[in-house]
């Protein structure tokens, strides 16, 4: 594998991470692993998801790698109680089946283990690639639904006019967000709050940290063994809510 291509500087401040993983031998290697990348990297350890929880709380990190089978929960809920200002996060595993759930509610990166240098390079810079997209400072001004009772999404330089109703879901993508709707997927200036403020009123539900849905679009959902619910949208796209926000979702609606 080829490593990825690193701009050169005199000198390039420390990535803090937090590396979690319940084997104290994973954990020593993976610290060895992460000395031999070309990122000078600070990292501290935890072994267990409530510890990692309570570090992050504790102090700002730059990204988090943590085996996927720690959080109980799930990984959703684990993103869920990270909040808002959740760094970017990689998840680590001994096995590929849970890697569309980690991407689903935002995982930067999905890395089998055993890992070697190369591939942790790349996680390391999907993370140094992510936590820049969300320093960037989008233009934060509302957007206001039209007399026409149509909304204007600005993308570079196009402008899209697009009744709510159309919108079929939007997501999160560090401080920037993309509108799906049609067959379309544009990338916005602007917070998935700041859309969800405009949207308020027009059928959308909060469904986890980085998802917005169109009730309207939904055709099924199934409450899981971890008592969430996965909702399965009209394009044939599923999600899993968050279990605070499906419990919302079933108080809200009775079911």
């Amino acid at each position: 594998m080829i490593r990825p291509k690193i701009a050169k500087s005199k000198q390039r401040s420390k990535l803090k991470l937090l590396v979690v993983d319940k084997e104290r031998e994973t954990l020593k290697d993976l610290r060895r692993l992460l000395q031999k990348v070309s990122f000078p990297i600070e990292t501290v350890t935890a072994r267990t998801a409530p510890e990692a929880i309570g570090i992050l709380a504790g102090s700002r990190f730059d990204g988090v790698l943590i085996d996927i089978a720690l959080p109980e929960s799930g990984c959703a809920d684990f993103y869920q109680k990270l909040g808002n200002q959740a760094p970017p996060v990689v998840f680590t595993s001994d096995h590929g089946e849970h890697a569309l759930q980690a991407f689903e509610v935002g995982a930067v990166d999905y890395v089998l283990k055993p890992m070697d240098v190369d591939r942790l390079e790349l996680a390391i810079s999907r993370i140094c690639s992510t936590k820049k997209a969300n320093h960037a400072a989008p233009a934060e001004h509302p957007i206001e639904v039209r007399s026409d009772g149509r909304i204007l999404i600005p993308q570079d330089d196009n402008l899209w006019l697009i009744a709510p109703h159309e919108i079929i879901y939007l997501e999160a993508v560090g401080n920037y967000s993309s509108v799906v709707f049609g067959n379309r997927k544009v990338l916005v200036r602007r917070t998935l709050k700041n859309l969800e403020q405009t949207l308020r009123g027009h059928g959308f539900f909060r469904a986890s940290r980085d998802r917005i849905i169109n009730l309207k679009y939904v055709e099924s959902y199934a409450v899981t063994g971890r008592h969430t619910l996965r909702v399965h949208i009209r394009d044939g796209k599923e999600f899993e809510m968050s279990r605070r926000r499906a419990c919302d979702f079933r108080r809200q609606y009775e079911i």
